[in-house]
């Protein structure tokens, strides 16, 4: 069945894109709350959530990883059993 492995490297990918491209969107979030005057500019205000996010974007690389090689198992066991 050709059709459901291109559903789990679709899956797979838009995991990947979406991950890869997190730090963008939420530099991007920070950016406007700056320009928003939700942040002070001579604070540490800014840099505690973006080191924050960093640290979790960097542990959570694993379980990411994870989740997606769990959901291929089951997909691919799904595929097996039909």
């Amino acid at each position: 069945m050709a059709g459901s492995s291109e559903k789990r490297l679709n899956f797979v990918m838009l995991a990947a894109f979406a991950y890869l491209y997190s730090p963008l969107i939420f530099a991007l979030f920070l950016f406007k709350g700056l320009e928003n005057g939700d942040f002070p500019v001579n604070a540490d205000s800014i840099g505690i959530p973006l080191f924050g996010f960093f640290v979790l974007w960097i542990v959570g690389l694993p379980l990411v990883i994870a989740f997606c090689f769990a959901v291929e198992f089951i997909l691919r066991r799904n595929e097996e059993t039909n």
